[in-house]
């Protein structure tokens, strides 16, 4: 499935380069840029972050379950707070993206 369409990058790309960045540093901080800065790509109209994230998160806590079973608590709490964190940051783009409809349509609000 096709995750960001500017770069044309696939879900199997992505988890890939996340394992890969597990592999070499288990406790790195990986972000959607250093994920297509190293598929050669880059972020242009940043629609793909929210699903990118997402990815992220999920493939960093299945690496992990599968690496470390006794810290399944820790690593719960985590990926909930990530989580949180990843839903806010979707809810404020599409509030960003109406505002900015609005304004090209000549609505003010």
């Amino acid at each position: 499935m096709i995750v960001c369409q500017c770069n044309v990058v696939t879900q199997n790309q992505v988890r890939d380069v996340i394992v890969g960045f597990l592999e070499d540093d288990p406790w790195q901080l990986i972000v959607p840029n250093k994920v297509l800065h190293e598929l050669n790509a880059r972020g242009q109209c940043c629609g793909c972050y929210p699903e990118l994230i997402g990815l992220i998160i999920s493939t960093t806590k299945k690496y992990n379950e599968e690496k470390h079973p006794d810290r399944k608590d820790e690593l719960q709490s985590l990926v909930m707070r990530l989580e949180e964190i990843n839903l806010k940051l979707s809810h404020g783009r599409r509030r960003q993206a109406g505002r900015l409809q609005a304004q090209q349509t000549g609505n003010r609000a």
